[in-house]
């Protein structure tokens, strides 16, 4: 499942007493089932200039996928057997034009 509607408004933060961060996600009227790159890519080129995507982008690619990862495992899901690295990435290069 994705947001298919994912930038900058359908996103609040808030500071956190111990001081961090906390983040939500809202208005889920759009969500679909597709690969997850394309709200990635959606959110990059959507909020993002190009100047900061081709500085950043291999970096937050790894960072959403390792993010996915970690989310799964912490729900007892093997991120390799429902989406592995190799098809993440090709889901990437497609929605990345």
């Amino acid at each position: 499942m994705i947001h298919a509607d994912l930038w900058g408004n359908n996103l609040l933060f808030r500071d956190t007493e111990d001081g961090g961060v906390e983040g939500i996600v809202v208005d889920f009227q759009m969500t679909r089932y597709a690969p997850p790159a394309q709200d990635l890519f959606m959110l990059l080129h959507i909020v993002q200039d190009i100047a900061f995507r081709t500085a950043h982008e291999k970096e937050l690619v790894n960072l959403y996928y390792s993010s996915l990862s970690e989310e799964l495992t912490a729900e007892g899901l093997d991120i390799e057997s429902l989406l592995s690295r190799k098809e993440f990435d090709e889901s990437c290069l497609f929605y990345k034009r």
